[in-house]
């Protein structure tokens, strides 16, 4: 899966494996920052959305 943020948030997103999650630049402009918890809140609702085993070609 390719997860592309939105343009405005864009270059000051990434993700970060020590911390488990996204993290943003902190020279990221601060209007910028409720764009990023939107962002991240989606991230998280999604990468812990339960996964149907049918959709892996487990399930008939």
């Amino acid at each position: 899966m390719l997860i592309v943020p939105n343009e405005k948030i864009k270059k000051y997103v990434a993700y970060s494996a020590e911390e488990g999650g996204w993290i943003h630049d902190p020279k990221m402009p601060a209007e910028l920052v409720g764009e990023f918890e939107k962002f991240k809140k989606i991230m998280d609702a999604e990468s812990t959305a339960p996964v149907m085993a049918k959709e892996f070609g487990g399930g008939k």
